[in-house]
């Protein structure tokens, strides 16, 4: 169930309706925890990050992706990790740090390139 309310939280913020999205994140985050899932609690933590960067609650946003690096360090998983970095850099890069966004993107790009992601683009060169 928590997944499918994810699903539908992504179906609203393609159609813009970003106020019920975050309902629906919330919801599913709620779910998650009820049942002691820690990896679908951080990658809905990661997706509860993306909603206020996009509506400009840059607090909200880095206190998710914080959580949600938290609990992917605790699982140990590395794809979540490297997502949540990110979503952090992203928030850095929004605030002007960009010394701190340089340093998660890195952080980012190196987890992923230990799974054999092929990185493209400039972030490859960061």
């Amino acid at each position: 169930m928590a997944g499918g309310l994810g699903n539908l939280a992504n179906v609203l913020d393609t159609m813009g309706n970003l106020p019920e999205a975050l309902k629906m994140q919330q919801a599913g985050l709620a779910t998650f925890r009820e049942v002691g899932d820690q990896r679908g609690s951080a990658s809905t933590l990661s997706n509860l990050g993306n909603l206020p960067v996009e509506m400009g609650n840059l607090p909200a946003a880095q206190a998710r992706y914080t959580e949600a690096l938290q609990l992917n360090n605790q699982t140990g998983y590395r794809r979540g990790m490297a997502f949540a970095l990110s979503g952090l850099a992203d928030v850095s890069t929004q605030r002007g740090d960009l010394a701190l966004a340089r340093q998660k993107s890195q952080d980012a790009a190196n987890i992923r390139c230990d799974l054999g992601e092929q990185l493209t683009g400039a972030l490859s060169q960061v």
